[in-house]
């Protein structure tokens, strides 16, 4: 087989991995969190499929303060798509330089999704 040959073979290859990696992505949890009401937010699983076992955790938490209905290991939630979960944040006042952030682990991704935490309304 040529190098021309080959070359194509191997651009082929990429691009139905990109393919099968994008199809993957598209079936998994995706989450957004949004301010209810002064400290109040929701997790909500924005993707098309179920998020089982979910955890929260502090991602940069310049200034974040955990607070209530948080996911843990001990009290993991489970997400249907489009539904949520509520919780309780408290952020204190900093320099902006950095805005919070959370960890959410579910059991079905392989790498943690971090969401920005937004000032409350």
């Amino acid at each position: 087989m040529g190098r021309v040959a080959t070359r194509a073979l191997d651009i082929g290859r990429k691009v139905r991995s990109r393919k099968e990696k994008t199809a993957a992505e598209s079936a998994a949890p995706r989450f957004r969190l949004e301010n209810v009401s002064g400290l109040v937010y929701r997790l909500v699983n924005a993707g098309p499929v179920t998020a089982s076992d979910i955890v929260i955790e502090p991602g940069e938490a310049t200034g974040l303060r955990l607070g209530r209905h948080l996911p843990t290991a001990d009290k993991p939630v489970t997400l249907g798509p489009d539904e949520d979960h509520r919780l309780i944040l408290a952020i204190a006042p900093s320099n902006g330089s950095t805005r919070p952030t959370l960890r959410i682990h579910c059991s079905e991704l392989d790498e943690p999704c971090t969401v920005r935490v937004t000032p409350p309304a």
